[in-house]
């Protein structure tokens, strides 16, 4: 009886460690699964992982390339904008110094017309002081009441004693006559000796003579009045 319940023993025994055995296959095949699954998915992350960093690489790429482009373009516009303003300040300091150079050149060519001006009255009046100056109006007065014989008039022309004509309302076969005149220079004074004219680049007083006959018979405020020939016409000074 004992024998019998010893080997029942045995057996469950044996029939209990043959049901542990399959069990601990199964969790050893659980435990296998398991991990190979964590695998599968460690491998999974890390793919995509790996996908992610490598487009966030290319986009860093791809900006910095857009940077670099944009970053060349500023630096040619601004080059070129740097360009056209040193030309235009090129241009605009070529036209300051012409300008300026003009205005030097006109200032020093008005000086020494005044210059030549004042040196010019200063002789004179150390002239005058010698010898005081026929007063001019005494002088007008013998020219008007002076009669002109009729073969000395000229057609056309304006006699003594009428009306002044304006230069610029002459006749063209009158001015024709007429040697050029251009006033550079008109300086008034209540003075009749302090007055000059400067025509054609000569310094001329009241009484000095043109050429070809023609006399500054007298120099006014806005104009000069001239004898040619024994007749009277007048022509405005520069600003009268």
């Amino acid at each position: 009886m004992s024998f019998i319940l010893n080997a029942l023993k045995k057996a469950e025994n044996k029939s209990f460690e043959g049901g542990s055995v399959k069990i601990k296959k199964q969790v050893l095949v659980l435990r296998q699964q398991s991990r190979k699954n964590k695998l599968k998915y460690l491998f999974l992350l890390t793919l995509c992982l790996g996908i992610l960093s490598i487009g966030w690489w290319l986009g860093q790429m791809q900006n910095n390339q857009l940077d670099d482009a944009a970053t060349l373009v500023t630096t040619q516009v601004l080059a070129n904008n740097e360009v056209v303003q040193h030309d235009d300040n090129v241009f605009f300091l070529e036209k300051k110094i012409q300008g300026d150079h003009s205005k030097k050149v006109g200032a020093t060519r008005a000086t020494e017309a005044l210059d030549d001006g004042l040196l010019e009255i200063k002789n004179r009046n150390s002239e005058d002081e010698i010898n005081p100056p026929i007063p001019v109006r005494t002088v007008e007065k013998a020219v008007f009441t002076e009669s002109i014989p009729d073969n000395q008039k000229q057609p056309g022309l304006k006699n003594v004693g009428e009306p002044l004509q304006n230069y610029l309302d002459l006749p063209f076969s009158i001015k024709q006559q007429l040697p050029p005149l251009q006033i550079s220079l008109h300086f008034y004074n209540s003075n009749p000796g302090r007055r000059i004219i400067r025509i054609n680049g000569k310094i001329l007083h009241e009484k000095d003579s043109v050429e070809n006959g023609l006399i500054v018979q007298e120099i006014k405020s806005t104009t000069a009045v001239f004898n040619y020939n024994g007749y009277l016409f007048e022509l405005n000074a520069p600003g009268g």
